[in-house]
């Protein structure tokens, strides 16, 4: 795999439209990440068309082939489909660390909040969600994968389940050190050593434990209820 098809399949997954006959689409406002879509395209497919679309400051990017759709299928285990039926191509877990660096730094560079506290990230997609957060542990980073029922985010007017992983800035700043990431943010210092013992999404797990201990009932209920506590 090479690190341009490594991130060309991180893009696809990120921003990807897959799920229409033989087309193949790509959306980005970000003219790092959609010149650099582009580039790695041109490089793994040179003879196969591309069009371009810009609107205002969104760039669609869109190629209609049933051979590269098969390539991805079948050669890469590229998930067809949409957001919900999502995960990482398995020829990326298959492959070495250097590759994974670069499919993360794309699919971050598109799918992903970098704030001062770390990284977060949402998905429809409880499969690719658990893959994130076990290629994390591989990694030597520690970061929480929670669930949650919200709204879904197409404006279709349904409850669907939503999975988060975030990365506290400690671990995230190890992450982003081997990542080329193709976006700005700003994002606090780590903490020193001796303040680090302190976890900050721990809080409402030790207030249910105190609330378990008082009435087991209502414990039960929290845990139906939340939408922080780890599934």
């Amino acid at each position: 795999v090479t690190p341009e098809l490594a991130r060309l399949l991180g893009y696809w997954v990120a921003n990807g439209n897959l799920g229409i006959a033989h087309t193949l689409g790509f959306t980005s406002a970000n003219p790092k990440v959609y010149k650099d879509f582009i580039h790695c395209f041109k490089k793994c497919f040179p003879s196969f068309p591309l069009t371009v679309n810009k609107k205002e400051k969104v760039v669609s990017v869109s190629t209609s082939s049933a051979w590269i759709k098969s390539f991805l299928r079948d050669g890469c285990k590229m998930p067809m489909t949409r957001s919900k039926g999502k995960k990482i191509p398995a020829v990326i877990l298959s492959s070495g660390i250097a590759t994974l660096y670069e499919y993360l730094g794309a699919y971050i560079s598109c799918d992903s909040w970098l704030h001062k506290d770390g990284i977060q990230f949402c998905t429809a997609s409880r499969v690719m969600a658990r893959q994130l957060h076990t290629v994390f542990t591989h990694l030597g980073l520690v970061s929480q994968l929670t669930a949650s029922k919200e709204w879904a985010r197409n404006g279709s007017g349904i409850v669907r389940s939503y999975y988060n992983i975030y990365m506290h800035r400690n671990e995230a700043h190890k992450l982003l050190s081997e990542l080329s990431i193709r976006k700005d943010y700003e994002m606090g210092d780590p903490l020193p050593a001796y303040q680090n013992d302190v976890i900050p999404y721990l809080s409402e797990q030790l207030a249910a434990l105190k609330t378990r201990s008082q009435d087991p009932s209502n414990y039960r209920n929290w845990i139906v209820n939340s939408k922080s506590v780890a599934k």
